[in-house]
């Protein structure tokens, strides 16, 4: 028999409610790169292919916060439930990997982050945002000799170098300050309440 077959009424909400959250940041982020990357002057189905791949980068990360501040009842009743289904605890690593990770790309209100993640998160922003613009002037004139056109440059930018300026980030941060960042990481698993649920 299929699992989900087993699960309870509160369980199924829940996991409508990540469905509903999940589909609309995928449709938002979708038609939000899709229109970007078009407008760069790349063919349709390479931005559509950019667009499906951030949009559904960005839905896995967010659809739970998403629906618990929406819906935190229903997903609390969920949680709840499966902790109770599974024998008192729900124990989720994959989610806490990246969770530990990339809590700090989190762009919603940061009112009851702890104050090692605010400042973790500013960190990490101020030495990728020097990371990403420093080297731009260099790297544009390098492109276009290798025949690069401005759009395609900007792209390449976009896509590659920011998210390596920001791995770059919190890996200086980690080495930096290591104490200091284990801390923000260990509250921000807390805050989310996803790696362990308590037995109803």
């Amino acid at each position: 028999m299929h699992r989900g077959a087993t699960w309870s009424a509160e369980e199924r909400r829940a996991a409508g409610a990540f469905g509903l959250a999940f589909l609309a940041v995928f449709l938002f982020i979708g038609l939000c790169s899709f229109n970007f990357v078009w407008g760069l002057a790349f063919s349709v189905q390479t931005s559509l292919v950019v667009s499906i791949l951030l949009a559904f980068l960005f839905g896995i990360l967010n659809a739970r916060g998403i629906a618990s501040e929406i819906s935190p009842i229903v997903i609390k009743e969920g949680d709840d439930a499966a902790a109770k289904r599974l024998g008192g605890a729900v124990v989720l690593p994959p989610e806490e990997f990246f969770i530990r990770r990339l809590w700090w790309l989190d762009w919603r209100y940061t009112h009851r982050w702890s104050a090692e993640e605010q400042w973790t998160r500013n960190a990490i922003c101020g030495f990728a945002s020097i990371l990403f613009i420093v080297p731009i002037a260099f790297e544009l004139w390098v492109l276009a000799d290798l025949g690069f056109g401005k759009r395609a440059s900007a792209l390449a930018l976009v896509f590659v170098q920011l998210p390596l300026a920001f791995y770059l980030s919190r890996q200086l941060c980690v080495w930096l300050w290591p104490d200091y960042v284990k801390r923000a990481d260990d509250n921000a698993v807390k805050r989310s309440d996803r790696n362990i649920l308590p037995r109803a």
